[in-house]
């Protein structure tokens, strides 16, 4: 789980970020919409990496993270 992502960041714009350091690192992301305006999500997203080890990678890279569009 990736918590304080910025609620205007799209399921694509995720995805480009993400594939940046670690393409091929994970298999699976899902990215909650909220219901009540449907151009923002919930802040947060789930990932599956494909091993354990890329999970030490990614929490690495993304430790104090700041997003750059937003």
């Amino acid at each position: 789980m990736v918590k304080n992502i910025p609620c205007r960041y799209t399921y694509n714009e995720i995805k480009q970020d993400f594939e940046k350091n670690h393409k091929n690192h994970w298999n699976d992301l899902r990215l909650p919409m909220d219901k009540t305006s449907p151009k923002t999500n919930k802040a947060y997203c789930f990932i599956n990496m494909r091993h354990v080890l890329f999970v030490y990678d990614f929490i690495f890279d993304k430790k104090n993270y700041h997003w750059p569009k937003y």
